[in-house]
């Protein structure tokens, strides 16, 4: 994706500390949804807001934007494919977590 544009943040709102964007945060979902209709109506809402969004100069953009919108809705709709991908991101959100902890903390006084 072009460095000066950024279709994560622009078109779907994921700012760049969020980014990449696990398959959840992409499709505007609760982690760990389970619900298909609901993964299959934010893949749907999500492609066609791309799709509109992808013309001009940013159509490379959206090309590979939309690739991976399709990419999650595969995984997530798929038990073979989400329970594992769960797995693993439960494990990295549970490292980040415990290394958030480790950050130095800031001793100033907290806002009233």
């Amino acid at each position: 994706m072009s460095a000066t544009f950024d279709p994560y943040h622009h078109w779907l709102g994921i700012p760049p500390h969020k980014q990449p964007p696990n398959h959840y945060v992409l499709l505007g979902l609760s982690l760990f949804e389970d619900d298909l209709d609901v993964i299959d109506s934010a893949f749907e809402r999500q492609l066609a807001h791309v799709q509109r969004m992808a013309a001009g100069e940013h159509a490379a953009d959206g090309e590979r934007l939309a690739k991976e919108l399709r990419e999650a809705h595969f995984c997530l709709l798929n038990p073979a494919g989400k329970e594992p991908y769960d797995s693993g991101l439960k494990e990295s959100l549970s490292r980040r977590t415990v290394s958030d902890r480790e950050l130095p903390r800031d001793n100033s006084p907290a806002d009233p």
